[in-house]
C-alpha cells in the first residue's frame, strides 16, 4: 500500500487548522498491520490483484465506542458478578462526524491533488443490538438511512444522535457521516448506488458513488 507524505501533511495540518484536534503517524508499527477497514477496501479495489497504483492516506473513526470492546464484540453482557461491563469511552457523535466530513472535503479542495474519499465501513451490525436478538441487522434503521441518500433528504443523518446509532449496531456508519458531510462540503450528488440487505448475515451493505 503507497502513501502520500505530502498529502497527509497536508491533511492533518488543514484539520487542526479547522479546528479537528486530529492524531497522525509517518508509519506503521511493525507488530500491527492495517486495519481490515483499511486493508480489505484496497484488496477490494484491487480485485483483480494486479496491484492497486494510488497513493492511499489511511483515516480513521472510533467505531468501537462504548460497547464493542469493554463487551468484547456483544458476547459478554454480564460481569462475573452478575453486574453490566462498565462502558468504554465513546466514539464521536454523528454531528462530529459531518464536520469532520467537510473539513476533510475543504482539505481536499484546497489541494492541487485528485482525491477520492472512500468510507469503508458495513452498516447495522447483528452483534452490536438487541432488538436483532444479536443475529441480524437492523434493516429498518438501514433503510431509513439508504433512503435517505438516494432522495439527496440527509436530514435523518443530521438528526441522528450517538445513542440511536448504538441502539442499532450502526457504530461502523460512523465513517459514512464523514462522507455525507464531505459530500455536501464539496457540493457532490449521488450518481449511482446499491443496497445489499440481510436477515441471516451479520451486516448490511452498502455501495454508492458521489461525484
Amino acid at each position: 500500500m503507497r502513501g502520500h507524505t505530502e498529502f497527509g501533511r497536508h491533511l492533518a495540518s488543514s484539520l487542526l487548522g479547522d479546528d479537528v484536534d486530529v492524531a497522525y503517524a509517518y508509519r506503521t508499527r511493525d507488530d500491527r498491520p492495517f486495519p481490515h477497514a483499511v486493508a480489505n477496501t484496497v484488496l477490494f479495489l484491487d480485485y483483480h490483484r494486479t496491484g492497486f497504483p494510488y497513493a492511499v492516506v489511511p483515516m480513521t473513526v472510533n467505531c468501537y465506542g462504548r460497547l464493542a470492546i469493554g463487551r468484547r464484540g456483544g458476547m459478554v453482557r454480564f460481569t462475573p458478578d452478575g453486574g453490566v461491563p462498565p462502558f468504554d469511552p465513546p466514539s464521536p457523535s454523528p454531528r462530529r462526524c459531518i464536520d469532520v466530513g467537510r473539513a476533510v472535503a475543504r482539505a481536499a479542495l484546497a489541494s492541487d491533488l485528485r482525491v477520492a474519499l472512500v468510507a469503508s465501513s458495513s452498516w447495522s451490525h447483528g452483534f452490536l443490538h438487541d432488538r436483532g436478538w444479536r443475529m441480524y441487522p437492523d434493516n429498518d434503521a438501514d433503510r431509513t438511512f439508504y433512503e435517505s441518500l438516494t432522495t439527496g433528504d440527509h436530514r435523518p443523518w443530521h438528526d441522528a444522535t450517538l445513542e440511536a446509532i448504538e441502539a442499532s449496531g450502526q457504530q461502523e456508519m460512523l465513517n459514512w457521516f464523514c462522507l455525507v458531510g464531505a459530500a455536501e462540503e464539496a457540493g457532490l450528488e449521488l450518481k449511482w448506488s446499491s443496497y445489499v440487505e440481510t436477515h441471516i448475515f451479520n451486516s448490511n451493505k452498502c455501495f454508492a458513488v458521489f461525484a
